[in-house]
């Protein structure tokens, strides 16, 4: 068995992106009113808890890429198309839309990195 790795870059921002969903997962779960308030003056309380859901999946995905399954790729992938349209919908600014695809747009760059002339998606199962 080859074992596998990976660039050290790649490795950052899955870690990053773990704690970063995991943090914002938690905090829109487990907010007060105020906090809401602050976030969004146009979502519904249901609206960011279903966003809070897509972080916490988004936080699993991440995970599962650190462990080497395409599966985590497409999962952000597809979790980040629904957050995109989520805020174009609700959202006032262009900046938010575009920050979700520039995460995914990132990561794929990252993934495509190569370590020892292996990149990190050819390792992926």
């Amino acid at each position: 068995m080859k074992k596998k790795e990976r660039h050290g870059c790649l490795t950052a921002w899955l870690i990053y992106l773990i704690i970063s969903y995991t943090f914002i997962s938690l905090g829109l779960f487990f907010s007060n009113e105020k906090i809401m308030k602050k976030i969004s003056s146009d979502a519904s309380e249901n609206e960011l808890l279903f966003v809070a859901s897509i972080m916490a999946l988004n936080a699993m995905f991440a995970f599962m890429l650190l462990k080497w399954l395409k599966i985590g790729f497409w999962g952000i992938l597809s979790t980040s198309v629904i957050l995109f349209i989520i805020k174009i919908i609700d959202c006032d600014n262009i900046i938010n839309p575009i920050v979700t695809i520039v995460f995914v747009i990132i990561l794929y760059g990252l993934m495509k990195l190569k370590k020892n002339t292996v990149s990190g998606w050819d390792n992926l199962e």
